[in-house]
């Protein structure tokens, strides 16, 4: 919870472990289906589809410093994306998603942090 308040990031949901795994072999049953019309779903969809859905609910929230203004998003197959619009994302428990919201807030301030002072060096 600390780490997810310092990030700005609204803290995963408590859970049961066996939710969470409930949550995750979901997903992965349902990604054939997701992508069934992808043309352009890559060979190896194990675990990179499986993180780009998820991206796709955290940068969909605006009120997230991980928000991407839909880039991953626009990156899913236009058929099934809607399953993680604006409209629905708020139905989905913080659980995964919540995960990699919080990496991608951490990522995006370390890189920042590192420019900015790359940039004061000159």
């Amino acid at each position: 919870r600390s780490v997810a308040l310092s990030l700005g990031v609204r803290p995963t949901a408590d859970a049961s472990p066996r939710l969470w795994k409930f949550a995750w072999r979901s997903h992965g049953r349902l990604l054939p289906f997701l992508h069934a019309f992808d043309r352009c779903k890559p060979t190896d969809s194990s675990l990179s589809l499986r993180c780009l859905w998820l991206k796709a609910l955290s940068g969909n929230d605006e009120s997230s410093p991980a928000a991407d203004g839909g880039v991953s998003y626009d990156m899913l197959p236009t058929g099934t994306r809607r399953a993680v619009g604006k409209g629905l994302r708020r139905m989905y428990p913080r659980l995964h998603h919540a995960n990699i919201e919080l990496r991608t807030a951490y990522i995006d301030g370390a890189a920042t942090e590192a420019a900015g002072r790359r940039m004061r060096r000159g």
